[in-house]
């Protein structure tokens, strides 16, 4: 492994690092996006300075290469270098926002209908015996195409199901995967 190029993926593990917590304290609709876009143009850049590291070196290729195919086969790994993909080189949006709900309840909890972005009266609960629960709008993970190819937002990562499917947890597990990779890599460091 190049210790150099090593350097550099780490440099942007700190960069994805401050964008990621731009992402997550974002409120704007289009900030998120654009941040979104630049994390997703920084794990790429780690990605590929870390196999710039690999080099000729037989071992840091074989194990690099094992890491392209994780990418491969990793649903939210795929998402995100498809995802990024569509950001560079297509037209569709890769997030969009979904709108703030209101469900009004009955007593126990069943739901008698949803209304998009409505603003109650804050004694609405008080004045009857029906339940207000709130959804605020929020930037979630669109369908991307790269080549004809549809990837949907991801439900595993590393053979485990995300509960989780936020933008802020997908972008967090791909940060963590790239920071544990680079600092593997460095591990190999001749």
């Amino acid at each position: 492994m190049n210790r150099f190029a090593l350097g550099k993926a780490q440099r942007r593990i700190e960069r994805a690092t401050v964008r990621y917590n731009k992402l997550v304290s974002a409120s704007d609709h289009p900030e998120i996006v654009d941040l979104w876009d630049e994390f997703l143009h920084d794990l790429q850049a780690i990605f590929n300075a870390v196999g710039n590291a690999a080099g000729t070196n037989g071992k840091s290729q074989a194990w690099f290469a094992r890491k392209k195919q994780e990418r491969k086969n990793d649903e939210l790994l795929q998402y995100l270098h498809q995802a990024r993909h569509a950001a560079e080189h297509g037209i569709a949006p890769i997030a969009s926002r979904m709108p703030g709900l209101m469900t009004i309840k009955t007593p126990d909890g069943v739901p008698l209908f949803v209304i998009p972005e409505l603003i109650l009266d804050p004694d609405f609960e008080k004045n009857t015996n029906l339940k207000v629960a709130h959804a605020l709008p929020q930037v979630v993970l669109t369908v991307v195409q790269n080549k004809g190819v549809l990837y949907k937002p991801p439900t595993v990562h590393l053979g485990v199901s995300l509960a989780d499917r936020s933008i802020a947890n997908v972008a967090w597990l791909g940060l963590s995967y790239h920071a544990r990779m680079v600092a593997e890599a460095e591990t190999m460091v001749t």
